[in-house]
Protein backbone atom coordinates (compact mmCIF):
# COMPACT_ATOMS: atom_id res chain seq x y z
CA UNK A 1 0.00 0.00 0.00
CA UNK A 2 1.20 3.69 -0.84
CA UNK A 3 1.92 5.90 2.84
CA UNK A 4 -0.11 8.45 2.88
CA UNK A 5 1.35 11.64 3.64
CA UNK A 6 0.67 13.72 6.41
CA UNK A 7 1.24 17.69 5.80
CA UNK A 8 2.25 19.54 9.16
CA UNK A 9 2.72 22.71 10.27
CA UNK A 10 5.65 22.96 12.75
CA UNK A 11 6.67 25.86 14.74
CA UNK A 12 9.90 25.36 17.19
CA UNK A 13 10.37 27.87 19.80
CA UNK A 14 13.86 27.66 21.98
CA UNK A 15 12.94 27.93 26.02
CA UNK A 16 15.12 29.94 27.84
CA UNK A 17 15.83 29.66 31.33
CA UNK A 18 18.10 32.63 33.10
CA UNK A 19 19.25 33.65 29.88
CA UNK A 20 20.26 30.62 29.07
CA UNK A 21 18.84 28.07 26.68
CA UNK A 22 17.49 24.93 28.08
CA UNK A 23 15.32 23.13 25.55
CA UNK A 24 13.16 23.40 22.44
CA UNK A 25 9.32 23.46 22.49
CA UNK A 26 8.12 22.30 19.08
CA UNK A 27 4.74 22.44 18.29
CA UNK A 28 3.04 20.85 15.57
CA UNK A 29 -0.41 21.16 13.76
CA UNK A 30 -2.23 18.78 10.64
CA UNK A 31 -2.90 20.86 7.76
CA UNK A 32 -5.47 18.73 6.31
CA UNK A 33 -8.03 21.08 6.95
CA UNK A 34 -6.10 23.98 5.62
CA UNK A 35 -5.51 22.37 2.33
CA UNK A 36 -9.10 20.67 2.23
CA UNK A 37 -9.76 24.56 1.89
CA UNK A 38 -7.11 25.70 -0.15
CA UNK A 39 -7.76 23.43 -2.82
CA UNK A 40 -11.71 24.39 -2.68
CA UNK A 41 -10.12 27.71 -2.66
CA UNK A 42 -8.41 27.00 -5.55
CA UNK A 43 -10.76 25.36 -7.99
CA UNK A 44 -13.32 28.65 -7.04
CA UNK A 45 -10.46 30.74 -8.48
CA UNK A 46 -9.73 29.07 -11.10
CA UNK A 47 -13.56 29.01 -12.40
CA UNK A 48 -14.05 32.91 -11.02
CA UNK A 49 -10.82 33.50 -13.51
CA UNK A 50 -12.41 31.18 -16.56
CA UNK A 51 -16.26 33.03 -16.12
CA UNK A 52 -14.72 36.42 -15.85
CA UNK A 53 -12.22 35.96 -19.20
CA UNK A 54 -15.76 34.43 -20.49
CA UNK A 55 -17.23 38.31 -19.94
CA UNK A 56 -14.59 39.96 -20.53
CA UNK A 57 -14.52 38.28 -24.21
CA UNK A 58 -17.99 38.66 -24.21
CA UNK A 59 -17.98 42.36 -23.67
CA UNK A 60 -15.03 42.59 -25.58
CA UNK A 61 -17.12 41.21 -28.98
CA UNK A 62 -20.38 43.29 -28.28
CA UNK A 63 -18.20 46.79 -28.07
CA UNK A 64 -15.88 46.05 -31.07
CA UNK A 65 -19.22 45.87 -33.02
CA UNK A 66 -20.19 49.33 -31.61
CA UNK A 67 -17.09 50.37 -32.27
CA UNK A 68 -17.14 49.26 -35.72
CA UNK A 69 -21.09 50.84 -36.51
CA UNK A 70 -19.41 54.50 -37.45
CA UNK A 71 -16.78 52.80 -39.56
CA UNK A 72 -19.69 50.67 -42.03
CA UNK A 73 -21.63 53.60 -41.90
CA UNK A 74 -19.14 55.76 -43.46
CA UNK A 75 -17.62 52.83 -45.90
CA UNK A 76 -21.93 52.76 -46.90
CA UNK A 77 -22.19 56.22 -47.18
CA UNK A 78 -18.77 56.35 -48.97
CA UNK A 79 -20.27 53.78 -51.57
CA UNK A 80 -23.49 55.78 -51.82
CA UNK A 81 -20.99 58.76 -52.81
CA UNK A 82 -19.14 56.88 -55.66
CA UNK A 83 -22.54 55.45 -56.87
CA UNK A 84 -24.17 58.89 -57.35
CA UNK A 85 -21.19 60.53 -58.17
CA UNK A 86 -20.74 58.30 -61.27
CA UNK A 87 -23.95 58.90 -62.44
CA UNK A 88 -24.24 62.42 -61.93
CA UNK A 89 -20.67 63.42 -63.02
CA UNK A 90 -21.09 61.38 -65.99
CA UNK A 91 -24.93 62.33 -67.56
CA UNK A 92 -24.14 65.43 -68.32
CA UNK A 93 -20.25 65.00 -69.79
CA UNK A 94 -22.42 61.72 -72.16
CA UNK A 95 -24.92 64.68 -73.05
CA UNK A 96 -21.84 66.80 -74.11
CA UNK A 97 -20.06 64.14 -76.00
CA UNK A 98 -22.93 62.94 -78.12
CA UNK A 99 -24.07 66.51 -78.83
CA UNK A 100 -20.65 67.08 -79.98
CA UNK A 101 -20.32 64.05 -82.10
CA UNK A 102 -23.83 64.36 -83.78
CA UNK A 103 -22.76 67.81 -84.62
CA UNK A 104 -19.80 66.64 -85.89
CA UNK A 105 -21.84 64.13 -87.88
CA UNK A 106 -23.86 67.09 -89.87
CA UNK A 107 -21.83 67.84 -93.25
CA UNK A 108 -19.13 70.70 -92.59
CA UNK A 109 -20.18 74.05 -94.21
CA UNK A 110 -19.57 77.27 -94.21
CA UNK A 111 -18.08 77.66 -90.70
CA UNK A 112 -14.94 75.04 -90.21
CA UNK A 113 -14.13 76.63 -87.02
CA UNK A 114 -17.52 75.19 -85.97
CA UNK A 115 -16.14 72.05 -86.87
CA UNK A 116 -12.79 72.48 -84.85
CA UNK A 117 -15.15 73.81 -81.84
CA UNK A 118 -17.34 70.22 -81.77
CA UNK A 119 -14.00 68.75 -81.72
CA UNK A 120 -12.47 70.33 -79.11
CA UNK A 121 -15.38 69.72 -77.16
CA UNK A 122 -15.69 66.05 -78.47
CA UNK A 123 -11.75 65.82 -77.14
CA UNK A 124 -12.69 67.44 -73.80
CA UNK A 125 -15.38 65.48 -72.54
CA UNK A 126 -13.50 62.41 -73.63
CA UNK A 127 -11.08 63.38 -71.24
CA UNK A 128 -13.65 64.75 -68.87
CA UNK A 129 -14.92 61.15 -68.48
CA UNK A 130 -11.48 59.29 -68.04
CA UNK A 131 -10.59 61.43 -65.23
CA UNK A 132 -13.95 60.76 -63.70
CA UNK A 133 -13.60 57.38 -64.21
CA UNK A 134 -10.09 57.19 -62.76
CA UNK A 135 -11.28 59.03 -59.81
CA UNK A 136 -14.20 57.10 -59.00
CA UNK A 137 -12.26 53.94 -59.41
CA UNK A 138 -9.68 55.48 -56.86
CA UNK A 139 -12.58 56.51 -54.53
CA UNK A 140 -13.56 52.32 -54.61
CA UNK A 141 -9.84 51.35 -54.50
CA UNK A 142 -9.51 53.89 -51.37
CA UNK A 143 -13.22 52.13 -50.07
CA UNK A 144 -11.91 48.63 -49.91
CA UNK A 145 -9.01 49.05 -48.14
Amino acid sequence: TKPTLLWLRQVTLPVIHNRQVIGYLQIAMPMARDREFLSRYLLLLILTVLIALGAISCAGWFLGGLAMQPILQSYEQLQRFTANASHELRAPLAAILSNAQVGLIAPIDKGASKHLRLEKIAEVAKSMNTLIGNLLLLARRTGDL
